[in-house]
């Protein structure tokens, strides 16, 4: 761990989805997170508020962790919902995953999917699907250490 930080300091729990500073706080980094490998991607109020709304759809059995290091503040989360397949099967859906960059190679991401993972096992889901920008290679190197399969490539030209 950072020098100075004990796992057993850090807090995994349930977002808090009615603390309107805990959701602004993870809408404005979720943001931020497209915009670092899509020069596309616009990070501005009216993206985050949309964000913002998205996320507080968010429903009391989905998984929605948030890590929080001595200090009480957020230093990760991770938020992962059901849906139904075009197959008729229920699966979870990785919509974000982030851990701060003075936090990161420490095992919190994965512990945060792992926890995913056994969410989705006591759901009964049939399988986990997340999206992964392609420059982005921690994550796909974790995505690979945790055994998920690449199903296809999105690809996008500009006109």
């Amino acid at each position: 761990m950072r020098m100075g930080l004990k796992m057993s300091e850090i807090i995994f729990r349930k977002v808090n989805i009615t603390d309107p500073d805990e959701m602004r706080f993870i809408a404005s980094i979720d943001m931020t997170i497209p915009a670092l490998f899509d020069p596309l991607f616009q990070v501005n109020d009216k993206t985050i508020n949309e964000r913002l709304e998205q996320l507080m759809k968010a429903k009391p059995d989905d998984f929605f962790q948030v890590v929080l290091n001595g200090e009480g503040k957020i230093i990760g989360y991770h938020f992962m919902n059901k849906f139904k397949t075009p197959h008729g099967l229920m699966a979870a859906d990785i919509q974000t995953l982030w851990v701060d960059p003075s936090f990161r190679k420490h095992g919190i991401a994965k512990k945060l999917k792992i926890q995913g993972e056994q969410w989705a096992k006591e759901q009964n889901l049939d399988h986990i699907s997340t999206f992964v920008h392609g420059k982005n290679a921690p994550m796909l190197a974790l995505n690979e250490l945790l055994e998920f399969e690449l199903v296809g490539y999105k690809l996008r030209k500009k006109m």
